[in-house]
């Protein structure tokens, strides 16, 4: 399974986000976590927790600071105290409630650390974070309880109560959004798969433990007198055997190479089979000929679970970004974020770029078509606009001319 995740996230992430922000922002995406994570670690981790369990959370922690001082964006952002994103696992998030399809209480299990400087040595502690709607004000409140020290019971102590406020005023709504459904569990996307690597693990030990005991040499000898003297206690180069019974045998045990045949098999079944889960996106080393149409069709099908996870964690991100471009003084409307669902990169042919270039040049199609297409089929990068490659295209022309 480690190997298939590696496989997805390389596919998911072979083209950096499109994120469409202020320049005030932009810092900040850079280490979205309020750390060094950037907003694609952040996205990439968010897609291995659903291909992993089927289920992850994407939650804006807002800072706690005080909204009677009259602090500038360049103050709170000096200050380290500007918003910050992070993935929750499935296993972290301890339970949720709605109502009426709303988000009213989350709970997840935390791990506190602290450095003791007289002891010299990090203390750690667990915790739960409690995200609810305050049921007197209707606001949304967070609530730290962390577990006492030195106590054998499990024994909280209410360390952190605070209503989170946006531009001066308190949010409604928790700043909390699964990755997947939340009406029911689902089951990992790569279960299937896991299910079939451990049968296959099972059968692998049992083959090698086999080999391992038939591989060794074993000597046998049969017609041996037990009260015979001279029966051979020691085996080597060195060692003389003497046999006072005529019909005496010494042989090497060997087993039978068809006493494996069945493991052997079933271990090949079960690698196929997981291949066509999906283990292997091209399977092109049986050497049967596959047509682009087949191709196309068999990688449609095999990247709809990845499709599916890029689409929830996408949604999920954005979300947040436009939440905490609130904080930043900027217009939400304004955030943009689209992530990679070009898994397979398949580079414009030559043919197709003399088609485009001959489509313009009778003008029957635009420049900006000609470089989004160029863009789409990795001519030119992702990352460069359509303004800019003109500019340079002018600036080009005219150092020709000159």
């Amino acid at each position: 399974v480690a190997p298939l995740i590696k496989q997805f996230l390389g596919l998911a992430m072979r083209k950096p986000p499109t994120v469409e922000a202020p320049e005030s922002m932009e810092g900040w995406l850079s280490r979205i976590d309020g750390a060094s994570c950037s907003l694609a670690d952040q996205a990439s981790l968010a897609i291995a927790e659903k291909l992993l369990t089927g289920r992850a959370a994407v939650f804006l922690d807002l800072p706690d600071i005080n909204h009677d001082e009259e602090l500038s964006q360049a103050d709170i952002e000096e200050m380290g105290v500007t918003p910050s994103i992070s993935v929750i696992s499935a296993e972290d998030i301890i339970d949720w409630h709605e109502e009426g399809g709303r988000l009213i209480h989350v709970r997840i299990c935390e791990e506190h650390s602290e450095f003791d400087r007289e002891r010299f040595e990090t203390v750690r502690q667990e915790q739960i974070r409690v995200l609810e709607i305050d049921q007197e004000t209707g606001f949304y409140v967070q609530r730290i309880h962390r577990k006492t020290t030195g106590v054998a019971k499990a024994e909280f102590d209410s360390v952190l109560e605070v209503y989170p406020q946006i531009d001066g005023e308190y949010l409604t709504e928790i700043p909390f959004w699964f990755v997947g459904d939340t009406s029911s569990v689902e089951k990992s996307p790569l279960l299937d798969i896991a299910f079939l690597a451990k049968t296959a693990f099972q059968h692998s030990c049992d083959l090698n433990h086999g080999l391992h005991y038939v591989g060794l040499p074993t000597p046998v000898i049969t017609g041996v007198d037990p009260e015979d003297g001279n029966a051979p206690t020691s085996i080597g180069p060195t060692e003389l055997w003497t046999f006072s019974n005529p019909d005496t045998k010494a042989f090497y045990l060997q087993v039978d190479a068809a006493g494996f045949a069945a493991l052997e098999t079933r271990l090949e079944a079960l690698k196929r089979e997981i291949a066509t889960n999906g283990l292997s996106l091209t399977q092109q080393a049986t050497g049967q000929a596959e047509s682009g149409v087949s191709r196309s069709i068999r990688v449609v099908q095999e990247n709809a679970v990845l499709a599916e996870a890029v689409y929830q964690v996408e949604s999920a991100f954005r979300s947040a970004i436009r939440l905490a471009a609130n904080a930043f003084g900027e217009d939400p409307d304004e955030i943009g974020l689209t992530l990679n669902r070009d898994f397979v990169g398949q580079r414009m042919s030559p043919e197709e770029v003399k088609a485009l270039l001959a489509a313009y040049q009778a003008g029957t199609m635009s420049l900006d078509t000609v470089l989004n297409n160029f863009r789409q089929g990795e001519i030119i990068a992702a990352d460069v606009f359509n303004d800019d490659e003109i500019e340079k295209i002018e600036e080009s022309d005219l150092d020709r001319d000159a």
